[in-house]
């Protein structure tokens, strides 16, 4: 696997209050409670595939498949079967961060790209 490199830290932090696009019941505004790393499906170029497979760090444990991961890469080693004919592997990237946010009404999961600081 590639060597360990130096990730960007987050845009936000805990406890910031943010302002994103309306949730299932039109609040606008929450407060961050937890970020999370995101890894991104590359080609062989190791190019970003557009739409391509995402992954939260914090879902990567759950994973049911054999794996390497080292902070950076995750690399999957999907077996012959459902998915395909033929055994695969898939290599995911460090990517950006995901931030889970709560209000009154519910919590919800918000790229980074799609979050605002709210003003004091």
């Amino acid at each position: 696997m590639s060597q360990q490199t130096i990730q960007p830290k987050p845009k936000f932090k805990v406890g910031d209050k943010v302002i994103h696009k309306p949730d299932l019941y039109g609040k606008i505004e929450g407060e961050i409670i937890e970020a999370t790393r995101v890894y991104a499906a590359v080609d062989l170029a190791g190019n970003f595939i557009k739409n391509g497979l995402r992954i939260m760090e914090s879902d990567i444990s759950s994973i049911k498949l054999l794996y390497e991961f080292d902070g950076e890469t995750l690399i999957i080693h999907y077996p012959a079967g459902r998915l395909s004919a033929t055994e695969f592997t898939k290599v995911y990237k460090f990517y950006s961060y995901n931030y889970v946010v709560t209000n009154s009404k519910m919590t919800s999961i918000f790229s980074q790209r799609a979050l605002k600081l709210k003003n004091k």
